[in-house]
Parts: structure tokens; sequence; C-alpha cells
């Protein structure tokens, strides 16, 4: 379905971008963990292909998926298949919300209907930060965590009134992600 799909937007670009969101929503539902890794890849290249166009649909499916992957991330490794589909899984999701935040799509975590939602995969990515034990993740747990704070580092309002930063996102700085750097480098297993 997806591949068909992806022909299909090759041809017709944007024009289609309200028939992903139904797609997904359907599929989401009954994704296992490699169908999910596959879908994550798909929404990379679609976000590749259609940038802003694509905004609207990604600030309505990003919460569900968040969610459902956070839910697969937390579930039990019973054997050698379940960590590898749960580092793959993982690989997936950190490279989805990187190239979000390459492709400034960034604004899709503070929508009214995503910024309730915000803080647990922040969390979540913190986590990731620190464990030493899967440097791939961690590396990109640190990146994504970085374009985090550099898109909205800013003060939540401006001089002049109007809104450019994220409120909070400065506590959620000092409270979790300076701590966790600190955390890690200062680990002796650090290398």
């Amino acid at each position: 379905t997806q591949r068909a799909f992806a022909r299909i937007i090759a041809t017709t670009g944007s024009s289609v971008t309200h028939l992903i969101l139904p797609l997904k929503a359907n599929l989401l539902a009954q994704f296992e963990s490699s169908e999910l890794v596959d879908s994550m890849n798909f929404i990379g290249l679609l976000i590749h292909k259609l940038q802003s166009e694509l905004f609207n649909v990604l600030d309505e499916l990003i919460g569900p998926l968040s969610a459902h992957i956070t839910h697969l991330l937390n579930q039990p490794i019973t054997g050698a298949d379940d960590g590898v589909e749960h580092a793959e899984t993982k690989h997936a999701y950190l490279t989805l919300l990187t190239n979000v935040m390459s492709s400034d799509l960034h604004d899709i975590f503070i929508t009214d209907r995503n910024k309730a939602t915000f803080e647990p995969p922040l969390i979540s990515l913190s986590r990731w930060a620190e464990d030493i034990s899967d440097s791939s993740s961690q590396k990109s747990a640190f990146a994504f965590l970085s374009r985090c704070v550099q898109a909205w580092r800013r003060p939540a309002t401006a001089a002049n009134g109007q809104v450019q930063g994220v409120p909070g996102f400065e506590q959620f700085v000092y409270e979790h992600l300076v701590p966790t750097a600190f955390a890690v480098l200062s680990s002796p297993q650090f290398n």
C-alpha cells in the first residue's frame, strides 16, 4: 500500500496529501513493529518531498503515532527478535523526529492539538540520551534535543509581545536536558 502510495505521490505531488491521514490512521491501529518502521520511513520520504505541504497531516498524525510508538517501546523485550525490532523502531522514530525538525516542521509538536502531549516524548528522548549502552540512539536523541533547543530556546514572548518560544521549555531544558548532558559526560562508561 505504502509503495503504491509513494508512486502516486511522486506523480501527483501535494494534491493527494489529504488522503495520507486516513490511510495512516487506519493502518496505524493495525501495524506490527516492522510495518511501523516502514511507515515512519515512508513519512520521512513524504516530509522530504512535500515539506510544509505536509504540516496539517503531520499535525494530526504525530500525536497518535508517538503514543503508539511509546507504547511499543515500553513493552518488555522477551527475546533477540524483540530486541532487534525495538532497536529498529527506536531508530526509525528518532530519524522521523529529526526529519521533522530539520524540515522546519517542528511547530507540529506545539500546536493546540499536540502541546498537551509534547513533554512525555521529550522526557523519553532525554532518557534515551542517557543510555550509554545504545550509542546510536543516544547520539540521535541528543541531536534531536539539540534541534529542539535551537528552535525553542527563545523567551516565550518577545519585547513586542509576539510569541516566539515555547512557554515552559526553558524550564524543561534546565530540569531535564542540562542534568542529562552532565550525567552522560560524567559517567565512567562515557567514551
